[in-house]
């Protein structure tokens, strides 16, 4: 069983659609928390309506708490019912695949994330690639005060929580809570962490998106959660974010997934892969690059992620 958090402190205009990419997920043994967090009456009311209608969903209502709430979600934790934590925020949507796809990886990890792709205004999908079962890129979570994966994939065992030393708790005002709170994941020793390489969630990030007034951003959440029940439609959105996303990671670090035969020279610095490389990689067929690699087809692995963490680096056929 899932425990869903989803912390709220506006109104719920965008709230309501988030709970229904929560309500069409393929598993559906969960309990939903609604934590108002010092949220406006009509926030509640709709919160409480849903419950009416849903018998999974649990509200609870608090004065506005520190920073952004963070204490309230360590109480909801420890009331839950649930073996696996996911969270998500009321301006993000979820694939219908979210929690099959948590269910996959918690399975056999005890925190980490799946993938997200990032909707720019205009309709323009990037993927946000980072594997947290590099050393390096733990080490880049806890340095940067970007959080790569945001709130909404970030998952966990509840078993995994309960042997932090401190669970939920408001940030210093410099760190975004998320990242505050994974950093305790990774901080805990005989954790095993990692990433699921599959993406499970649609963010409409606010950065992007400051100017707007929430009935613009209510109707654009709309849209999107249109578009993601169509199967083409969610299909092209899904790998325009992934050739988005390998081009962005090639162009900042090629070293890092490049074979040694790319890497070059003199000046101690990759060279960028040339346009026939990069037009081969944004058109990756995961079908195609288990045909070329039959070990790895019958390792029975994702493909894409062999891809990025083996088959660049080791050059193989794809």
């Amino acid at each position: 069983m899932f425990t869903i958090l989803l912390p709220l402190t506006r109104g719920p205009q965008l709230m309501e659609i988030a709970v229904k990419s929560v309500q069409r997920q393929t598993v559906s043994d969960f309990e939903l928390f609604i934590i108002c967090d010092g949220a406006p009456n009509n926030t509640v009311e709709t919160a409480y309506r849903l419950a009416a209608m849903d018998h999974r969903i649990r509200v609870f209502v608090h004065d506005k708490g520190p920073r952004n709430g963070e204490s309230y979600r360590d109480e909801a934790l420890k009331i839950a019912n649930g073996r696996y934590i996911c969270h998500i925020c009321d301006d993000d949507l979820w694939l219908s695949n979210h929690l099959e796809e948590t269910e996959k990886f918690l399975d056999e990890n005890d925190f980490g994330h799946t993938m997200r792709m990032v909707y720019r205004p205009g309709g323009k999908t990037i993927a946000s690639l980072f594997d947290l079962s590099l050393d390096s890129q733990k080490a880049k979570l806890c340095k940067s005060n970007r959080g790569f994966f945001g709130l909404t994939n970030g998952v966990f065992r509840k078993s995994a929580y309960n042997k932090l030393a401190e669970g939920w708790s408001a940030a210093p005002i410099s760190v975004p809570s998320d990242l505050h709170m994974w950093r305790k994941f990774i901080e805990c020793p005989g954790l095993k962490i990692g990433t699921r390489f599959s993406i499970t969630s649609l963010a409409l990030e606010t950065p992007y998106r400051l100017s707007w007034d929430i009935k613009s951003r209510a109707v654009e959440m709309a849209h999107c959660f249109q578009l993601i029940q169509d199967p083409a439609r969610l299909d092209q959105l899904i790998q325009n974010a992934l050739r988005a996303g390998i081009a962005e990671l090639l162009d900042a670090d090629p070293n890092e997934f490049l074979p040694s035969t790319d890497k070059a020279h003199e000046n101690g610095r990759g060279r960028l892969p040339d346009a026939r490389l990069l037009h081969r990689i944004a058109n990756f067929d995961g079908q195609r690059y288990l045909r070329l690699n039959p070990d790895v087809a019958h390792a029975r692995v994702n493909p894409f992620e062999h891809f990025i963490r083996h088959g660049l680096r080791e050059g193989r056929p794809f």
